[in-house]
């Protein structure tokens, strides 16, 4: 991956410069707009890693061009941890599960790490449904922290 100073050599002008973006939400908002600074969003820089957000225009002749990009990373969903995605599958049983599977989401809750890899073997079907259902809901958690 390139560094922004060599992205700027590689790929910038004389009258333009890059400007990193390192918030995510932002460079998501950038990434969605339908402003027409933000047409040329989501061009990749050949294999350098870094995407294009905005590139608004320039108020005066002699101004540089400002072209808002971001690390190819930044845009990449953040992967979760199998305990992590095992919260999320227990938190779906208990919020979402009939009262036999939101017990069973409790006990899992409880359980160490051999037990849980038992109720795990023992309801694969409950195991795999609710860890679909435990994801979107981190999804959608996720979101909201970022709106």
């Amino acid at each position: 991956m390139l560094s922004l100073e060599q992205l700027q050599r590689e790929y910038g002008t004389s009258d333009s410069g890059f400007v990193e973006i390192t918030d995510r939400a932002q460079a998501i908002s950038d990434l969605e707009s339908k402003t027409s600074c933000c047409w040329g969003a989501g061009f990749e820089y050949g294999n350098s890693g870094w995407i294009q957000l905005a590139s608004p225009s320039k108020r005066h002749r002699d101004d540089k061009r400002t072209i808002f990009v971001c690390k190819k990373t930044l845009l990449e969903e953040p992967k979760l941890s199998d305990r992590e995605k095992d919260i999320w599958t227990i938190r779906a049983m208990i919020d979402c599960g009939g009262h036999f599977v939101s017990n069973l989401g409790k006990a899992a809750q409880h359980a160490d790490s051999e037990n849980l890899a038992k109720i795990k073997a023992a309801w694969p079907e409950y195991w795999s449904k609710y860890a679909e259902m435990g994801e979107s809901m981190q999804k959608a958690d996720a979101a909201k922290e970022q709106s």
